[in-house]
């Protein structure tokens, strides 16, 4: 970029999502389905709060979101295991 262009910087969301493994197995899916379907290819607005918030001054643009299962097995705890999958989607913000 040329000196005194617009500011772009790369971001990553993380979203992680805990379903009971004593519920339905495919529940899980089912939530990270929905929240990939919610964050993929998004445009979101960033404004700044600590003057006011009403200005927005850039925006925030997701790419398309990777789900990966972290589930781990563990016999000790099996009353209160948890299915986990992580999704993480990489962008960038730009200002106005």
């Amino acid at each position: 970029q040329r000196s005194g262009g617009l500011k772009q910087i790369g971001l990553t969301l993380t979203v992680h999502c805990f379903v009971k493994q004593n519920i339905d197995k495919s529940r899980i899916h089912e939530l990270a389905d929905a929240v990939v379907e919610t964050i993929s290819q998004t445009t979101v607005p960033l404004r700044d709060y600590d003057v006011s918030g009403t200005p927005i001054i850039g925006y925030g643009t997701l790419r398309e979101a990777e789900t990966r299962d972290q589930t781990r097995r563990d016999i000790d705890a099996q009353r209160h295991a948890m299915q986990h999958v992580v999704i993480t989607c990489p962008g960038i913000a730009q200002q106005t």
